[in-house]
């Protein structure tokens, strides 16, 4: 099945994935400029990582209307299309060219991570749920929300229906390269300032998970930088009760963390209780 809606075509798999990634890379800059000009998290390292996950917070918004609605998958192009329209109608110049104080062995482990991210799809969790939701939904045409029947994809969270666009591009690594670029960026923010880190660097490079969540379509990389984000934003931030749009943003992106994966549930409840203890005592 996954060879008739895949391309077969390694190689345009991949460029495809690539420019899809590059797209909403584009796309985040393009809100992370207008935020600029409305003084919107002017202080804030990470915001252009925030405006990346809102790209994907709004495209997990309307396809699960669509789904909702039982739409065809021409609506779901049409989105697709739309999206480019307005891509290219904000256009701005690229301005995420930050100055990387990364000593040359890490940056050769980054290389070879994205080559890891790169590799076809191979593990059973990917194929079987990950992947398959979206797969049912496009090419099986039934009820997939009837919950006797299909047990585990009717709990179908935000995790999975992000991988509908691989199976609209027919590209099946956009996941692990999710994965790859939000853990990139986050990355090269952090190390864009000359701060003795290299130690923080070690610890997240070594951390055996990411070997293997690289090269799946588990966006459990590309939430968990989101956790750490949200968790950043107020353990620095000491002003944030002044811009009411900043906290409405973040309250957003965290429900969206919420809607990942159903266990999310329990490991934001520690981040919700220091979120609101932070609000209470900004200064402390």
């Amino acid at each position: 099945m996954f060879k008739d809606i895949f391309f077969t075509s390694y190689l345009l798999t991949i460029a495809i994935s690539l420019t899809f990634i590059f797209l909403n890379l584009v796309l985040a800059n393009n809100i992370y400029l207008y935020s600029k000009k409305k003084n919107i998290f002017t202080n804030f390292r990470f915001s252009y990582l925030i405006f990346y996950y809102v790209v994907f917070l709004l495209d997990c918004i309307i396809f699960n209307f669509l789904i909702l609605n039982k739409s065809g998958i021409n609506a779901f192009y049409i989105y697709l299309f739309l999206k480019l329209i307005f891509l290219v109608i904000s256009f701005k110049k690229f301005n995420f060219k930050p100055r990387l104080y990364i000593q040359k062995k890490y940056l050769l482990i980054l290389t070879l991570f994205f080559l890891i991210s790169l590799l076809p799809l191979s593990d059973a969790d990917s194929i079987n749920v990950h992947l398959n939701f979206p797969l049912a939904f496009f090419h099986n045409h039934e009820n997939l929300l009837n919950l006797s029947k299909y047990a585990e994809l009717s709990l179908f969270q935000n995790s999975e229906i992000i991988l509908f666009n691989s199976v609209l591009l027919k590209s099946e690594n956009i996941g692990s390269l999710l994965n790859y670029s939000s853990l990139l960026v986050f990355i090269f923010l952090e190390f864009s300032k000359p701060k003795n880190k290299g130690n923080f660097l070690v610890f997240v490079l070594s951390i055996p998970l990411i070997l293997f969540l690289l090269n799946t379509q588990k966006l459990q990389v590309f939430f968990g930088i989101l956790y750490l984000v949200i968790f950043i934003y107020f353990y620095e931030n000491k002003s944030f009760f002044k811009k009411k749009i900043e906290l409405a943003v973040i309250a957003f992106v965290f429900i969206f963390y919420l809607s990942g994966k159903i266990s999310y549930i329990l490991l934001a409840g520690p981040l919700f209780i220091y979120m609101l203890y932070r609000v209470k005592n900004p200064y402390f």
